[in-house]
């Protein structure tokens, strides 16, 4: 290195190209690390031919942080990396590369790489991802170690289940995400009320549920615990908000179709702003999952007051702590009975909320941002 700051690649290609978690959490850290990175230099890996979802994508970010940006075919990299423009090369030289999803650019063997280890879904069960994508997403995970990365994990729990799978040989660390973004966001929940009355057409209060259409996300027995509350007489709105993903073609078509026997509309795709305001405006947030690893949308929901009923996995126990009611996630009975608990019961919500508001302080984008400075300057300095 030829000064003291630490030039930090990272790959910011997740962010740009989907809604999901993980491009949640790579634009929210590259924002709180512009503000808080006096000795480390930011370069944004973005060379793909895909164009942004958001046109406006480079308009949030800091005068500081350099992008690395061009129509470059993901294809055309590896024969780059060959001639020795590899993604270190392509992101100005580099002297830490952090990969944040599977996805990797081709580095060089000499590079030093910090990579975020989200989950291990597809090693938990391979019908979470299929067996030909758990497969392969278990053999790039396999040819990024060889790059002996220091890799840091959303949880204790993934870093559990990657220490099942592969031991400790490898340098490890646990840096839970932030959460407070969700209260920056200027969200109001009258908007996202009127937003709730016209997909779903009722002006009842709403349930929520968020996040991508796969199969542990577990919508297939929400939908069941619905089925089962109307058929008590107590039918819950309900409105899902969340990408067509994998594995689900018929939860996706029941989604589909609409209103049954009781109001229901899938939103496929939404703006953040309007997410947020749903997410504000909300009775309760369903989120049914069976595995996770951080598990954003309750954390975002108990920011914006609005409470959880939530898959019993150990990332999202770790998480939460008291401040959600834990269900078995493919039990549809315990769905229906925490659902209707926590929707009616004001106490029970009062007793979540004030739950968060004892622990919310540990999930800061700052004091994320700031131990992964670490990470980088001590990756930097093997």
């Amino acid at each position: 290195m030829s000064d003291s700051r630490v030039r930090v690649a990272i790959d910011y290609r997740p962010a740009l190209f989907s809604r999901s978690g993980i491009s949640r959490s790579v634009r929210e850290l590259v924002r709180a690390l512009s503000q808080c990175s006096q000795d480390s230099e930011l370069v944004l890996f973005a060379h793909a031919w895909k164009r942004a979802l958001d046109p406006n994508w480079r308009e949030g970010l800091a005068e500081t942080v350099h992008v690395a940006r061009s129509r470059l075919p993901g294809r055309v990299q590896p024969w780059l990396a060959r001639l020795g423009l590899d993604a270190r090369r392509l992101a100005k030289g580099a002297d830490i590369f952090h990969i944040t999803d599977f996805v990797q650019p081709p580095l060089g063997r000499s590079a030093r790489v910090v990579m975020t280890v989200h989950d291990l879904a597809f090693h938990a069960d391979p019908r979470f991802h299929g067996a030909s994508q758990s497969l392969r997403l278990a053999r790039r995970l396999e040819r990024l170690l060889r790059h002996d990365p220091l890799l840091v994990f959303p949880s204790r729990a993934s870093r559990d289940a990657f220490v099942a799978q592969y031991g400790t040989k490898q340098r490890l660390q646990v840096i839970p995400f932030g959460s407070d973004h969700a209260r920056r966001q200027g969200t109001d929940p009258e908007r996202g009320r009127r937003l709730a009355q016209r997909l779903l057409g009722s002006e009842e209060p709403f349930v929520l549920c968020l996040g991508t259409i796969e199969p542990r996300k577990n919508h297939d027995v929400l939908l069941h615990a619905h089925e089962t509350l109307a058929e008590r007489g107590r039918p819950l709105p309900l409105l899902v908000v969340g990408a067509p993903g994998w594995e689900c073609d018929a939860v996706q078509h029941r989604l589909a179709r609409g209103q049954e026997r009781f109001p229901l509309h899938w939103a496929s795709t939404l703006e953040d702003a309007d997410c947020f305001d749903l997410l504000a405006a909300a009775r309760v947030l369903a989120y049914p999952s069976s595995l996770e690893g951080f598990g954003f949308p309750p954390l975002e929901g108990l920011e914006l007051g609005t409470p959880c009923v939530v898959g019993d996995c150990p990332a999202l126990r770790e998480q939460l702590g008291e401040a959600a009611c834990f269900v078995p996630p493919r039990d549809h009975e315990s769905l229906a009975e925490q659902l209707l608990r926590c929707y009616s019961r004001e106490e029970l919500r009062r007793e979540q909320l004030a739950a968060w508001e004892a622990r919310h302080k540990q999930r800061s984008w700052q004091r994320c941002a700031e131990r992964y400075l670490e990470a980088y300057r001590e990756a930097a300095s093997d």
